[in-house]
């Protein structure tokens, strides 16, 4: 079998598996711009469908493939992952869809409210979370200070922190109360405060998905609003139009004098080559899955959730202050055989999807249970999407618009991209408790009242 015959067997299996489930999701109203099942369904496609099967059409971006396949051991490795990408889907969809809109609620849980006052000390928090966020969005993507940033194998080690370099991620969940919120100031607010991050985002070369991302909540936050359950043609059109031209942009940086021009320029090159998009280098994550798989089978063995044990009990922690904060990480590396030179060559910076990750981790047990768990978390984004309470309405359309990156990628990497969502949504409703405590009192509190509804 050839390497193309194997990519488009992917594509066709994964594409009828998805037709399928989506015609599933779509019988129980699921299948909608605002449902978590649709962001992860979409992601299946792209990575899994979309990319190998372009990639095989036009040639482009093959010799990934052709390289980690025979590193990998060949087309057998294909196969294997091929069944473990089919099993991964089918438990994500059953344990996703077999949960009722009871099950995955937030009734039971102490965020839920029917109103959402937001209290004098709760603007002072939104206040420094937008402030920090803008800062940290101005000062390295916008202004890159690319030259004060230190990172070694994805670790901040210099002056700046992970905190301050990517801080900016910390503004979607302000932005999306403010979207989300029933007065029409706050929503106006709300849409300067987009604008103003889409275009402080234009000129940084690395910050792409993150563009498309502010986009995806602008139409998550409308088609909320609207009651709708699909934003207009025009909203997709542009957001595919904008990850086209990006694409097409690479990793280079623009000015804003550059802007008009180039994206103009960009924007006809992917109407010219709109295969060479779908096939783009930034999609092949199924040939790293090929490789790594091969790697976590052959030579390293599994890595049990350790590195996501050492991110969520310290890798909060800035590196200034506990150097030694990736313990569990360092000591995994160090009992594991080292990685051929080559092989970690094609490993360098490559992502192997969240499915990868969970491959990595236990086998088809780390997939099987991280499936399942992954279906549950995304029915409770369905639940907070539409919750009565504005704060965990924004949080819910805010990390709802990160998920196609977060499928993309780690389950670290997506742990730290949502915290970064919640740790504004967390503090703003801990102040609103503790405010709502002195109301009860009867204690003179000055405050302001967002209603959600």
């Amino acid at each position: 079998m050839e390497i193309t015959t194997l990519l488009y067997l992917t594509a066709g299996t994964v594409g009828l598996e998805l037709l399928v489930f989506g015609v599933l999701l779509a019988r129980k109203g699921l299948f909608r711009w605002a449902g978590a099942g649709f962001w992860a369904w979409a992601a299946f496609g792209l990575y899994y469908v979309v990319n190998p099967f372009f990639v095989a059409l036009t040639g482009n971006n093959l010799d990934r493939y052709v390289i980690r396949l025979e590193l990998s051991g060949g087309i057998p490795r294909g196969l294997w992952i091929l069944l473990v990408i089919v099993l991964g889907i089918g438990v994500f969809f059953w344990a996703y869809l077999r949960q009722s809109a009871a099950q995955s609620s937030f009734k039971t849980m102490p965020l839920s409210g029917e109103a959402t006052p937001l209290h004098l000390l709760g603007v002072l928090i939104l206040i420094f979370f937008l402030a920090f966020g803008f800062y940290s969005l101005v000062q390295f993507r916008t202004f890159s200070a690319e030259q004060e940033v230190l990172i070694t194998g994805g670790r901040f080690v210099g002056n700046v922190t992970g905190y301050q370099n990517n801080g900016y991620v910390f503004l979607f969940f302000p932005i999306a109360f403010f979207l989300l919120s029933s007065r029409g100031v706050l929503r106006l607010l709300g849409w300067g405060l987009a604008i103003a991050f889409l275009f402080l985002s234009l000129p940084h070369g690395w910050n792409r998905s993150t563009l498309v991302s502010m986009l995806l909540l602008l139409t998550l936050t409308t088609v909320l609003n609207r009651k709708q359950r699909w934003p207009k043609i025009i909203w997709i059109a542009t957001a595919f139009a904008l990850a086209a031209v990006l694409q097409m942009r690479g990793h280079e940086a623009w000015t804003y004098q550059e802007v008009p021009a180039l994206v103009t320029e960009s924007l006809e090159k992917s109407v010219q080559n709109a295969s060479e998009v779908l096939a783009a280098q930034d999609t092949v994550m199924l040939s790293t899955f090929y490789l790594e798989s091969y790697v976590r089978d052959s030579i390293t063995g599994y890595q049990y959730g350790l590195p996501l044990l050492n991110y969520i009990l310290t890798g909060w922690i800035p590196y200034r202050f506990l150097p030694q904060k990736y313990f569990i990480i360092d000591w995994l590396q160090m009992r594991q055989p080292e990685i051929p030179l080559l092989i970690e060559q094609w490993l360098f910076g490559a992502k192997s999807t969240l499915f990868g990750d969970l491959y990595g981790n236990g086998w088809l047990l780390g997939i099987i249970l991280g499936a399942w768990g992954l279906a549950y978390l995304h029915r409770k984004i369905d639940a907070g999407i539409q919750s009565p309470n504005l704060i965990i309405r924004a949080a819910s359309a805010a990390v709802l618009a990160q998920m196609w990156l977060v499928w993309g990628s780690s389950a670290a990497w997506g742990l730290v991209r949502v915290g970064f969502i919640l740790v504004p949504a967390g503090a703003l409703w801990l102040t609103n408790r503790w405010a709502e405590r002195y109301q009860k009192q009867q204690l003179p509190y000055p405050d302001i009242y967002l209603k959600s509804e």
